[in-house]
């Protein structure tokens, strides 16, 4: 584990059984306790060292796009049902069935969406837990 002197900011590389108890610094020579609020993670490893989830940010993103792409292509089954040669009933049945399936697609995948958040913020909260 490493931490970061509270006054010298040096990295200090120490063990793990030694976090709550008091560490020295090797350069400064300042004595202080290891605890959660000095342990030292470098941001720039987090991402390319698979620390830091980019998953929930790119479920945020592609549910609207999913959303949108699933509208688009229910708005262009109804404007086909609604121009082909069927009797009023059975173009309002379909149109109604596209609807339906469009809810039904957006609403699951969803719940998909949902499951897989759930899962790694269960990993943040427990990455949280780790530090304290």
């Amino acid at each position: 584990m490493k931490v970061q002197c509270s006054q010298c900011q040096e990295i200090v590389e120490i063990p793990d059984g030694y976090a709550g108890k008091h560490v020295k610094c090797q350069k400064c020579g300042q004595s202080f306790i290891a605890s959660h609020k000095y342990i030292y993670e470098d941001s720039s490893a987090g991402f390319w060292a698979f620390r830091t989830m980019l998953t929930t940010k790119l479920i945020i993103i592609i549910f609207p796009v999913w959303c949108i792409i699933t509208g688009l292509v229910a708005i262009g089954w109804i404007v086909k049902m609604a121009s082909g040669p069927y009797d009023v009933q059975s173009k309002l049945l379909k149109i109604a069935i596209a609807i339906f399936v469009w809810l039904l697609n957006v609403c699951a995948f969803r719940v998909v969406c949902e499951g897989v958040i759930v899962i790694y913020r269960i990993h943040d909260t427990l990455e949280e837990i780790r530090k304290k």
